[in-house]
């Protein structure tokens, strides 16, 4: 069980383990520690976003933490979201898509999806930072746990391709462990409300993603697990700025 986690530590962050453990270990076995491989890097870096805050500029704070979240994962994330927006923008057939996935050089609608996702995230970090320090704690909290809860519900919605490192990894029962983390993450830490309106839109958008991964290329890849964690790290900051304070807003009418 140690060596899973430590593959998990060593898969989804900068954590470096010996190249022996992924020849012994159990890699589908790991999947199960990816939601509390977010849970610890979700709360290391909501410490770092409440340390710094006031100390710096809300656009340095922003810049920052924006950086940290992608190096803590060697952009392993981006990469994935960077392919899939080649290969399913590119309006060709299944296979013809799945071999550009494979292709480790990246398009013009690669960059193009990686400017318009990094510079969503900056504005509403850097919106985030003029906010209270416990928002800040709370909000960055939540988003780094469901990007990487989301692969989870990712791999039991849809099968993956017959090969590929995705498939090395794919566990579809993983998903009741990142339900269990995710569900105590956001209800620890917000109000019940506004805990049950982020899970289900989480939940929602990994099934409206596996769907367009469907249509697209007909099963899951290493890629798509990536771009699934990206999606939903976007979303929480989305969802914390646009879609929860309509929703709350709604519900207080009533």
């Amino acid at each position: 069980m140690f060596k899973s986690f430590l593959m998990a530590l060593s898969t989804l962050t900068i954590f470096p383990i010996p190249y022996k453990l992924y020849e012994n270990g159990d890699t589908k076995q790991s999947a199960h520690f990816f939601p509390i491989i977010g849970l610890l890097v979700g709360l290391v870096l909501a410490l770092v976003a409440s340390a710094i805050h006031g100390l710096f500029s809300p656009q340095f704070n922003a810049l920052l933490i924006l950086f940290l979240s992608v190096a803590v994962s060697r952009a392993f994330h981006l990469d994935g979201f960077a392919d899939c927006a080649d290969a399913f923008w590119s309006s060709r057939h299944q296979e013809k898509k799945l071999e550009i996935m494979k292709d480790s050089r990246i398009g013009v609608m690669g960059v193009l999806a990686l400017i318009f996702l990094l510079g969503a995230k900056y504005i509403y970090l850097e919106r985030l930072m003029h906010l209270d320090i416990s928002v800040v704690f709370v909000t960055v909290f939540s988003m780094v746990l469901a990007g990487r809860c989301s692969m989870n519900f990712h791999m039991w919605l849809i099968k993956p391709k017959d090969s590929g490192l995705g498939k090395a990894f794919w566990n579809a029962k993983s998903a009741f462990t990142a339900l269990i983390v995710l569900a105590l993450g956001l209800f620890c830490t917000l109000p019940l409300i506004s805990a049950f309106s982020l899970l289900i839109i989480i939940l929602l958008s990994s099934v409206l993603w596996c769907m367009y991964v469907k249509k697209n290329i007909g099963c899951g890849t290493g890629d798509t697990l990536g771009a699934s964690c990206e999606i939903s790290e976007l979303l929480v900051l989305l969802a914390s700025f646009e879609f929860l304070p309509l929703i709350l807003k709604l519900v207080g009418n009533q």
